[in-house]
């Protein structure tokens, strides 16, 4: 009994003689595998950034055009938020709007001597 437990002291001290932590096999690596390493971790903090500043941009564009839907659907006029958005929307439902604002007062302003309502340059079915 007494062999046993010394032959198993004996195994247990030579079994793991190398320290396994990342920070050791880093430092016993070779020249091109630091490198590698080194440049995922550069490129994850890159994307980390990315992903980050999307996400803030993301959350303001979201605020922006709760802002716009807010002032569209409050029931004052359209040509007065038009008019206060100005040639320079600040998120895309804004930029769409302005853009069919435009279309809207292009198309009556030629069509101001018709008899017909202004049909934003569609043509009926009938007139081929």
């Amino acid at each position: 009994m007494e062999n046993n437990i010394v032959d198993a002291a004996a195994l247990a001290g030579s079994v793991n003689p190398y320290d396994f932590s990342v920070w050791t096999l880093f430092l016993r690596a070779g020249w091109v595998v630091k490198g590698v390493i080194i440049l995922l971790l550069v490129a994850s903090i890159w994307c980390w950034a990315i992903i980050f500043e999307k996400t803030f941009n993301l959350r303001q564009l979201n605020v922006r055009a709760d802002r716009f839907e807010s002032a569209f659907w409050s029931g004052g006029a359209i040509d007065d938020l038009y008019d206060r958005i100005g040639p320079q929307p600040r998120d895309p439902m804004s930029a769409v709007f302005v853009s069919a604002m435009r279309e809207w007062r292009r198309a009556v302003s030629r069509r101001q001597g018709d008899d017909n309502p202004p049909m934003l340059g569609c043509r009926n079915a009938s007139s081929g």
